[in-house]
């Protein structure tokens, strides 16, 4: 008998961060599923699988399943809701609870009065029981949650962006939904991760009110996937997207932005991915905020909540943002919080371009050695990554100058995360990552306008908002399917 699977096409298909939230319960689900009826036929754990003795090493939860068994269950949902969308299915949220699909649908969106502000926050998670010295004891849980919610009141919070992780994120986003503002969660890496790293470890009851808060969000983002070595990387690149796209929001929405955060005041100035590095960001780039401060706890003291003038610092787009780090135990390989990319996509593979228009770029991309890292030839384009992002908008700028009408390519901006390292074969430092790979992979709708014009991920507009980007303006231009990656991302016109 011969047998030849036919699985409905789904590539095509693409599953927004909402989805991918809902594939990883399933996941999950499955799992517990599957451990249940193996527990009841006997099985038990083992350190090697033996279906003689009835032992397998995957009778664990899910969270500490290897990654590649999770990659299983992982595929195996994703392509269940690919198939149901394939069919012409809806998936909706439930009516009883706020939409969690980013998929910028209107009735998702809060209304601001005129007088509504954005706030983004940032602040110290609640301390583990075996912290030596206190920072944020669960004792003062109650106090911390007081001041925040005076400081919603007082800038009238509509719209707030948050991770999180167990204490005041948590305590944030709750009194931001409380009092009927919408709340975005972004998270820098996947669910199940950020779960087992920032808020199953403290205990109490934060992991259930994590689970609620993404029921209720209005918005869940993740942002990259995780990665043990670059982890405090990956957080730092949130904090300062995280900002980016509030301060975008706000110009959307013509509001002000507050940030706001939790913070004793004694973070030590090398460590990033906390609370003191988000305040730095604040601060170099002159945003006004306020802090709760929980440095007068060791006296009992009540916490108030400070202003802080702005400490004026030298502007500057390099640092922290891209700066590349060193990644203990994988040699020559560097991690780089945030480079940016722009990809010049060919509509048909077999089409070459004109060498007219190879040499205009070879001459825009000459004047800027210092910032353009690679060069990169694809089978869909050519992919320029830059370390700076106002060398990025210029070039793109110049090159749409150089376009003719014959010229097929679009533009495309992205930034984010990625790594690099020297490739001993071509003798060619090469770059890889998630927002490497997606701004090739990205398929933005048609242009309306003959292909004229630049487009840009959010992350690159987020990007440009954090570091206060002049002359450049972004405006909505859809959505589009990411190939190979499952995704769908939010996609902007860019007018410079």
């Amino acid at each position: 008998m011969t047998y030849t699977p036919s699985p409905i096409d789904t590539d095509e298909i693409g599953i927004d961060d909402a989805l991918l939230w809902i594939a990883e319960k399933m996941a999950e689900n499955n799992h517990d599923v599957w451990a249940r009826q193996r527990l009841e036929e006997g099985w038990v754990f083992g350190r090697y699988r033996n279906d003689h003795l009835k032992q397998t090493p995957c009778l664990v939860p899910y969270v500490d399943l290897q990654e590649s068994e999770k990659e299983y269950d992982r595929n195996s949902a994703i392509e269940t809701l690919k198939v149901i969308l394939k069919l012409g299915f809806h998936i909706t949220a439930p009516t009883h609870q706020t939409a969690i699909f980013d998929n910028q649908n209107e009735r998702k969106r809060k209304s601001i009065d005129g007088t509504g502000s954005v706030m983004v926050f940032s602040g110290h998670m609640i301390d583990q029981p075996a912290r030596k010295e206190p920072r944020f004891p669960p004792e003062l849980e109650n106090i911390v949650r007081e001041r925040i919610r005076e400081q919603i009141s007082k800038y009238n919070g509509k719209i707030g962006y948050a991770a999180a992780a167990s204490g005041s994120d948590i305590l944030f986003l709750e009194e931001m939904d409380r009092m009927g503002g919408e709340i975005n969660i972004i998270l820098p890496v996947p669910v199940a991760e950020f779960k087992q790293q920032s808020v199953a470890d403290v205990g109490g009851d934060w992991l259930s009110r994590f689970e609620r808060l993404l029921d209720r969000a209005d918005r869940l983002q993740v942002l990259d996937q995780y990665s043990k070595p670059s982890f405090v990387n990956i957080l730092e690149f949130c904090n300062f997207y995280m900002f980016g796209l509030a301060r975008l929001r706000a110009e959307q929405e013509n509001a002000r932005l507050y940030p706001l955060a939790v913070f004793d005041g004694l973070e030590s100035d090398e460590r990033m991915g906390g609370t003191a590095s988000t305040i730095r960001i604040w601060q170099d780039q002159h945003a006004p905020y306020s802090w709760v401060s929980l440095a007068s706890k060791r006296n009992g003291e009540i916490i108030e909540a400070e202003e802080n003038q702005v400490e004026v610092r030298p502007e500057h787009h390099s640092l922290p943002l891209n700066r590349p780090l060193p990644i203990p135990g994988h040699d020559g390989t560097e991690h780089h919080l945030c480079l940016s990319v722009l990809f010049i996509s060919r509509h048909d593979s077999e089409i070459c371009y004109s060498t007219s228009f190879l040499d205009a770029i070879s001459r825009i991309a000459a004047p800027s050695p210092d910032h353009l890292l690679s060069k990169l030839n694809r089978n869909e384009g050519l992919l320029l990554v830059f370390n700076d992002l106002d060398a990025t908008i210029e070039t793109a700028r110049q090159i749409l100058a150089e376009k003719h009408e014959h010229e097929q390519g679009d533009l495309f901006l992205d930034a984010g995360p990625c790594f690099s390292y020297f490739n001993s074969v071509t003798q060619q430092l090469e770059f890889c990552g998630r927002y490497i790979e997606r701004a090739t992979t990205i398929k933005p709708p048609p242009m309306h306008d003959n292909g004229a014009g630049i487009r840009a991920s959010e992350s690159f507009a987020a990007a440009c908002m954090a570091a206060d980007i002049k002359d450049v303006q972004f405006s909505p231009a859809g959505e589009a399917a990411v190939s190979g990656q499952n995704t769908i991302a939010r996609i902007y016109h860019v007018n410079c």
